[in-house]
């Protein structure tokens, strides 16, 4: 809807220098959209000029009809209760950007209730998102996120960035976690050249393709998801890398019996099940091997504490360097990354 405002008309070429001078005093309206009129700029004033001010300023006075600039909204929130016309008391989402895809947190009976608006609440505020998709839960051996489209295209692939490395996925096929994106970053920095790396949960790739972007190594991406594998062996294409990521679909409790090397790094993030998998672990490790070890714990003690005793178990001799919290899991529990470093290497039979 149009208001007429008090503005000022002066010619086109001195619109730029004319906009500063306004804006400096306190004078443009900010609130209404400049308008243009052959050959002219109109700028909305939040007061009307005597003629002589006007002129100082390089225009005339004038009054004309102006449309209102729509107030950004912050918030997913705030655009829902401006839609609804009332307070919106039980809903408020968090959510993550993979590429121009949103993946918004929600239980089934808010999609349910507010998931269009939400939808909508998310594109708006940022333009560059083409799709979102309500995750409910995640679940299966592919740690894949069930998803219901809220809102824009009916896609769920994307290219995701990190870092400035490009990764393609699909998320309604694999785990996306944007959230891991400065771990991924850190375990990459703390190699070194010459490296044989064991990424034992690899997913879509996000540690062996950081790691090979910065470092001379020779990664083994394993991974049980076929889809997170194809993924990974198509974002290699996207990027230029120093080392090289050798991506292998396989079940990581039969990566032992799979190689006869010994790596002299392995991640091995997979905080739900990796108890199940420190047997294998203790197998691939060299000598002085560093392990990154993700689990659950409620401190970072507990967690050191864990890895200890679940290597241990398995005949590895391992010393805690470092924990680190990752991601915030529930109430009082979180994702840990333990760096350990293998002082003994005996294994089972």
């Amino acid at each position: 809807m149009a208001t007429e405002k008090p503005c000022l008309k002066v010619p086109k070429r001195l619109g730029e220098k004319v906009r500063r001078r306004l804006a400096g005093q306190s004078l443009l309206d900010t609130g209404y959209k400049i308008r243009q009129e052959k050959g002219y700029i109109l700028f909305p004033l939040v007061r009307p000029l005597e003629k002589e001010e006007a002129e100082r300023l390089g225009g005339e006075p004038c009054r004309a009809l102006f449309e209102e600039r729509r107030k950004r909204l912050a918030s997913v929130k705030e655009y829902i209760e401006e839609k609804m016309g009332r307070p919106l008391e039980d809903a408020v989402y968090s959510y993550s950007m993979v590429g121009d895809i949103a993946l918004v947190s929600m239980k089934p009976e808010q999609v349910e209730k507010y998931g269009r608006l939400v939808g909508e609440a998310i594109a708006a505020i940022h333009p560059s998102i083409r799709a979102v998709y309500a995750k409910t839960l995640t679940a299966g051996d592919f740690r894949v996120q069930r998803l219901v489209h809220l809102y824009g295209e009916r896609r769920t692939w994307t290219i995701y960035k990190e870092h400035g490395i490009r990764f393609w996925v699909d998320v309604s096929k694999m785990y996306v976690n944007p959230s891991l994106a400065e771990e991924h970053r850190r375990v990459a920095e703390d190699t070194r050249d010459g490296e044989l790396v064991l990424d034992m949960f690899s997913g879509f790739g996000g540690f062996s393709i950081h790691t090979a972007r910065l470092r001379a190594v020779v990664t083994v991406a394993i991974d049980i998801n076929p889809h997170a594998v194809a993924a990974l062996r198509r974002s290699l294409k996207l990027n230029r890398l120093r080392g090289e990521v050798h991506p292998l679909q396989c079940d990581a409790r039969w990566a032992a019996s799979a190689f006869k090397a010994r790596f002299t790094r392995i991640i091995a993030n997979n905080p739900l099940s990796i108890h199940e998998f420190s047997a294998p672990i203790c197998r691939l490790a060299s000598r002085g091997a560093k392990i990154h070890y993700y689990l659950l714990a409620g401190s970072g003690r507990e967690a050191e504490e864990s890895a200890v005793s679940h290597l241990s178990r398995e005949g590895c001799l391992a010393e805690p360097l470092a924990s680190r919290r990752v991601i915030d899991y529930s109430p009082y529990r979180y994702i840990y990354a333990v760096d350990l470093v293998v002082r003994r290497a005996t294994r089972k039979a």
